[in-house]
């Protein structure tokens, strides 16, 4: 498929969706969506801020399957990521930083839209009290307590697609092959006397996945292990303990384009009032600086030394 003619493809399938009612089970028209070669200057340009909102206005259940379906997309990516499908996920990484400001531009603060609320948070569990849900900002006990489960979560309770998003893209910012490289025990390069790790810098390796790849029966490799925890030299980590080269530029592209998502995440302070305005007031952020937000410390270290 030509480039115009994947861009044509891209604009009938978003008019699609602002038009008609497309069932969450039109496996064709998904699969083929997904799967349209774009960049992110087309996904911006043909959805525009009007075709977004008028998505979320008329046509929410299309906007939620689209939500629902990518954020699935991302997980599944990271679960098993072969680079096959790696520009598959970037469409879904540039579809959801597209659509996501104009769904919290309904009011992630104070008065949330009832609809973009249960997308985004809803869990199947009894839902928290409004106060309780305002009170989830960076630092909170209460935010903490709610993101870790605490309160007795039952087991079949599913995670909110917001923190499946978020945890998504962190895992995804050191992704083997796709924003860092990957170890090969095979290579005896990589075999080379080391200085000891501090503390620190094992449990960093550890949340960063260099612990045993997982692998199939046959053998293959389904979950390569990151080169490294950190992607430039400096705090964290010194120059000798890195596994690739540091000229390489390759996978910069891929980590912007998941930062944005991040970024677009976390804007819902952007949308309230502006004598109510906190930075710090987002559960978007809270999920990702939470205890358990995965590869947190190696992103810091990361952003640290590249800047």
């Amino acid at each position: 498929m030509g480039a115009s003619a994947s861009r044509e493809k891209f604009r009938e399938s978003v008019t699609a969706l602002i038009e008609v009612d497309v069932s969450a089970d039109d496996a064709e028209f998904w699969d083929e969506l997904w799967k349209i070669p774009s960049s992110p200057e087309e996904v911006f340009e043909l959805i525009s801020p009007e075709a977004a909102r008028r998505l979320r206005d008329d046509r929410f259940d299309n906007l939620a399957t689209l939500f629902t379906q990518a954020t699935a997309q991302l997980c599944q990516i990271v679960e098993t990521p072969y680079n096959i499908y790696f520009d598959q996920a970037l469409n879904c990484v540039r579809v959801l930083t597209r659509v996501l400001p104009f769904l919290l531009e309904k009011g992630d603060l104070g008065d949330p839209d009832e609809n973009v609320e249960h997308l985004c948070w809803g869990t199947g569990a009894t839902q928290m009290p409004g106060d309780e849900k305002i009170g989830l900002v960076v630092g909170d006990d209460t935010s903490n307590n709610a993101l870790n489960g605490g309160g007795g979560k039952a087991d079949d309770d599913q995670e909110p697609l917001a923190l499946l998003v978020v945890h998504a893209a962190m895992h995804m910012l050191f992704l083997p092959q796709f924003t860092c490289d990957y170890y090969d025990e095979s290579d005896g390069s990589k075999k080379s006397k080391k200085p000891p790790l501090s503390k620190l810098d094992k449990e960093m390796r550890a949340e960063a996945g260099l612990g045993v790849g997982k692998t199939t029966d046959g053998g293959v490799v389904i979950l390569p292990r990151p080169a490294s925890v950190v992607w430039a030299p400096g705090a964290g980590v010194a120059p000798n303990q890195l596994g690739f080269d540091m000229g390489s530029r390759k996978y910069d592209k891929n980590r912007v384009e998941v930062l944005r998502l991040l970024l677009a995440a976390c804007c819902d302070p952007l949308f309230s009032p502006a004598d109510e305005y906190n930075p710090l007031s987002s559960r978007w952020l809270a999920v990702a600086v939470a205890a358990d937000a995965p590869n947190a410390v190696c992103l810091f270290y990361s952003l640290l030394n590249t800047i």
